[in-house]
């Protein structure tokens, strides 16, 4: 019964999330000579289930596709096999700004579901990072691609993205995928990522946290303009302003410290300290800084007992009496959501990096996108859906056999009782 249960509710995620998505809207750039698949919509979800069911390339793909139960079928409106050249054409064709605009409708629709309140935090909270996918495939001049030239080494080319995680919700959802042209850095395209966000989400956030790489008075000039605040980690690289906050932070000593708690991490204990120095305010001009933060983390193997140490710094537009120090640490360690809970999963259980499904830039790109709708459905049915704190905890990987499971044995007596399961409609 709990079997039956579970693969119900699998059905009904596919059932009630996908169509959020709206891949109806997406534009069909192939040429209409030849199709065999003649709608774009059976094929995007397609390649959405095999991602959600931990497929690796596309032929894998077009094997689950051939394994799907009749009911299955019905429910994903994929009468057939799915060829893989069919499906790699598809990717090479489709826009991105189509595909992104139907991550921001899957993310809208959570927003109106109130699955994306704050949870732990009083306000939302962004966090924005730069990633890169190596590819061997592009064309000259190929507006995706940044082309390397290694001494002594084959040229390769890095496919470029910004990512933005809502940190301040239950489920890390990737609300944006901005894509870095290679006449430019993370620094550079940092304005028109964060101006898409704020068109698009500002009302779910107040504050953005970056790492260095986005770090300038410009930019900062114009997260302020919009009505929020930042928090932009400070790095040896940005000299005068490091050197600024450790003359003021870095010779403190930890019995001067608010110590926020330690965690054990296997084998390890990690302790957190915070101090605060709002003497930085209007340093040299930078646009809206009022307090300068030092966390110091130590790190004890409970086997050998050796120690090590490492200490960040900060800088942000928000006074330190908007938050206690618990809430500060929250905040910060949250920060790394975006490497810890986006970019480790795509690259650790989806291995976007090692099975990017295709090497040319703009198919990349299309399906990270893919990528992250998959995510952020899968990432809702963990932390939101899902009640027990154990569910919640359940491995990527689990998940995904779940649902590969479900597609290949769902019968009709489970997608009937107790009510009719609604299966996906297609234009």
């Amino acid at each position: 019964m709990a079997k039956r249960r579970l693969t119900r509710r699998l059905a009904g995620v596919i059932s009630r999330r996908v169509p959020d998505l709206q891949l109806g809207r997406v534009v069909d750039h192939r040429s209409r000579r030849g199709r065999r698949h003649k709608r774009i919509q059976p094929l995007l979800v397609g390649l959405l289930i095999g991602m959600i069911c931990g497929r690796k390339g596309l032929g894998e793909v077009e094997d689950l596709t051939s394994d799907l139960s009749s009911t299955a079928r019905r429910l994903l409106g994929i009468l057939r096999r799915l060829p893989d050249t069919t499906l790699r054409n598809l990717l090479l064709k489709l826009d991105i700004e189509d595909l992104r605009d139907a991550l921001r409708r899957g993310v809208k629709r959570m927003v109106r579901a109130k699955a994306l309140l704050p949870d732990g935090l009083p306000f939302g909270a962004v966090s924005m990072d730069g990633r890169g996918s190596c590819t061997n495939l592009w064309e000259p001049d190929d507006p995706f691609a940044q082309v390397h030239h290694p001494e002594g080494g084959r040229a390769y080319a890095l496919v470029r993205t910004i990512t933005t995680c809502l940190i301040s919700s239950a489920a890390r959802i990737c609300l944006d995928m901005h894509p870095i042209p290679p006449s430019t850095n993370e620094n550079g395209v940092f304005a028109a990522a964060f101006t898409a966000v704020v068109l698009h989400f500002g009302h779910l956030f107040r504050v953005v946290l970056y790492d260095s790489g986005a770090n300038a008075a410009a930019n900062a000039r114009l997260v302020l303009a919009y009505g929020k605040d930042y928090l932009f980690r400070v790095k040896a690289e940005q000299r005068t302003i490091y050197e600024e906050c450790v003359r003021r932070l870095g010779r403190k000593r930890l019995s001067t410290a608010t110590c926020v708690g330690s965690d054990v991490h296997g084998g390890r204990v990690v302790t957190r300290y915070l101090w605060f120095d709002g003497g930085l305010a209007g340093w040299h001009g930078y646009p809206g800084l009022r307090c300068a933060i030092r966390l110091h983390v130590e790190i004890v193997d409970k086997t050998t007992g050796e120690t090590t140490t490492e200490d960040r710094y900060y800088i942000t537009s928000m006074a330190e009496s908007e938050l206690d120090a618990h809430q500060w640490a929250d905040l910060l360690r949250r920060h790394w959501s975006v490497e810890n809970n986006c970019h480790n999963t795509w690259d650790k259980v989806f291995r976007e990096d090692k099975r990017p499904w295709v090497r040319v830039p703009r198919a990349m790109l299309n399906v990270m996108l893919l990528r992250r709708m998959a995510y952020n459905l899968m990432a809702r049915f963990r932390k939101v859906t899902q009640r027990s704190e154990r569910r919640r905890a359940m491995p990527w990987k689990r998940l995904m056999t779940l649902f590969r499971d479900m597609l290949v044995g769902l019968t009709d007596e489970v997608l009937r009782s107790p009510r009719p399961l609604e299966v996906l409609a297609f234009d």
